[in-house]
């Protein structure tokens, strides 16, 4: 279970680039994202709504994605704007579309409505010229609250870590 009305980093902006399609998981959910022709970010939900095919495995067309299974468009909103050989398109085809802040990297994961700038949590980035910051990643094929215990409990330091932080 995984809080929803709150922000969480997606990503950082060095690793979107123009023209790609970035894959991400966000508290459980698939997210496909990428950047417009005016730079700006949109995050999709990560299945096509015909098949479930992963967006994020589809191609860029301007603005659009398009899912690669059976061709479907969906426009930066989410909505499905194109089905080929088919004229009328439902409403309900579409994927959810999540509000993103590229300060940091921000994704929104609840209720739209509800995703105010000003509840973003102070943070410094790597573009702070104040601040000389290293940036990475590190994938474990663990638990999050493990990962989460281990990075906040200083304890084990003096022993797992003796010779890699100079610990006594």
């Amino acid at each position: 279970m995984f809080l929803k009305s709150c922000w969480y980093v997606a990503g950082w902006t060095r690793d979107l680039q123009a023209n790609q399609l970035l894959a991400s998981t966000v508290a459980d959910e698939s997210i496909a994202i990428y950047r417009k022709r005016d730079s700006s970010v949109v995050a999709l939900e990560d299945r096509c709504c015909h098949r479930f095919a992963p967006l994020s495995l589809g191609r860029l067309e301007g603005d659009d994605l398009r899912c690669m299974y059976h061709g479907l468009k969906y426009d930066s909103s989410g909505a499905c704007i194109e089905i080929p050989g088919q004229k009328v398109i439902s409403r309900k085809m579409c994927v959810k579309s999540y509000p993103v802040l590229e300060r940091h990297g921000w994704i929104w994961m609840g209720d739209p409505v509800s995703a105010g700038p000003s509840l973003v949590p102070a943070a410094v980035g790597p573009e702070d010229p104040a601040w000389t910051l290293r940036c990475g990643q590190m994938d474990y094929q663990s638990n999050y609250l493990l990962i989460n215990d281990n990075l906040t409990d200083f304890t084990h330091l003096a022993y797992v870590h003796a010779k890699s932080f100079g610990t006594s």
